[in-house]
C-alpha cells in the first residue's frame, strides 16, 4: 500500500483526467510542434507521455523531448504540467519518506519543489540524463528542507530537543560519515567512487536505480561493486 498522503496526488490525478478529457493539451501540443522540432512527430499527448514513461525507450530521445518541454515550461503552464505528470511516480516515492512534518504538507512541498525544478531547469547546461537529473534535484531540495526544519525546531526548543521527536536527516552528519567511510575505504583500497556510492545508498537514502540512471550504467553493476567493497571493508574491520 502506498504511504504517501492522497490529497495532493488525488487532486493531480483528477486534474490530469480533466485535461485529457478536454482539448487544451491537444491544442497546446499542436502549438508546440510549430516551435519545438523534437515534438513534431507526436499527434497525441498520450503518445508523447508514453515515450517519456517507457523504460525501454532511447534515453537520449527521451531527454530531447523533455528538453523541448522544459524550454516551454517557464512561460507555458500546460507544458510544465505535462512534464510534472511524467514524474508523478518518483514524486509519490519521495512523498512517502519517513519524516517529521505533516505528510499532507510534505507531499505538497514535494510537488511544489518539482514544479520549481521543472520551470528553472538549465536546459543548456544539463542536456543529458534529464529525467534522472530532475528527480535528483527534487531529492536534494527535500533533504535541504528537512535539514532546515530540524535546525528551526532546535532553535525553537532553545537547544532542548524532544528525545521522542523524529529527527530529519542531518546533511552535515552525513558528510562527516562520508569522510569516515572514505578514510576506511582508502585503507581497504576501495575506489573513491564506490565509497561515495555506499554513502549515497546506505546513508543518504538514494536508490541504486536512481544512481545508475544518473550515471548511465546498469544498476546490477553498481550493486555488485557496492557488495564487493562492503565485504572487503567488513573483513578489514573485523581484523582490527
Amino acid at each position: 500500500m502506498d504511504t504517501y498522503p492522497p490529497t495532493i496526488f488525488n487532486h493531480l490525478d483528477l486534474e490530469w483526467e480533466h485535461l485529457l478529457a478536454g482539448r487544451q493539451l491537444e491544442r497546446a501540443l499542436a502549438r508546440w510542434r510549430g516551435v519545438e522540432a523534437p515534438l513534431r512527430e507526436f499527434r497525441r499527448v498520450r503518445d508523447l507521455l508514453d515515450l517519456l514513461e517507457d523504460q525501454t525507450a532511447d534515453p537520449e530521445r527521451q531527454s530531447e523531448v523533455l528538453l523541448a518541454l522544459l524550454r516551454l515550461a517557464p512561460t507555458d503552464e500546460l507544458a510544465a504540467r505535462l512534464t510534472l505528470q511524467r514524474f508523478i511516480p518518483p514524486l509519490k516515492s519521495i512523498a512517502g519518506w519517513k519524516q517529521p512534518l505533516c505528510q499532507t504538507d510534505w507531499a505538497a512541498m514535494v510537488v511544489s519543489a518539482a514544479h520549481e525544478v521543472i520551470v528553472t531547469y538549465p536546459v543548456d547546461r544539463r542536456p543529458r540524463r534529464v529525467a534522472a537529473n530532475i528527480v535528483w534535484d527534487v531529492r536534494k531540495r527535500m533533504y535541504a528542507a528537512l535539514t532546515d526544519h530540524r535546525r528551526w525546531m532546535e532553535e525553537l526548543s532553545l537547544g532542548e530537543p524532544d528525545e521522542d521527536a523524529v529527527v530529519a536527516p542531518d546533511i552535515a552528519e552525513q558528510f562527516e560519515a562520508a569522510d569516515l567511510l572514505l578514510w576506511a575505504a582508502s585503507r581497504c583500497q576501495v575506489p573513491r567512487e564506490v565509497a561515495r556510492l555506499i554513502v549515497l545508498t546506505r546513508g543518504a537514502g538514494f536508490q541504486i536505480e536512481e544512481l545508475a540512471a544518473h550515471r548511465s550504467v546498469p544498476s546490477a553493476r553498481l550493486r555488485q561493486r557496492r557488495w564487493r567493497s562492503e565485504q572487503r571493508m567488513r573483513e578489514a574491520l573485523s581484523a582490527c
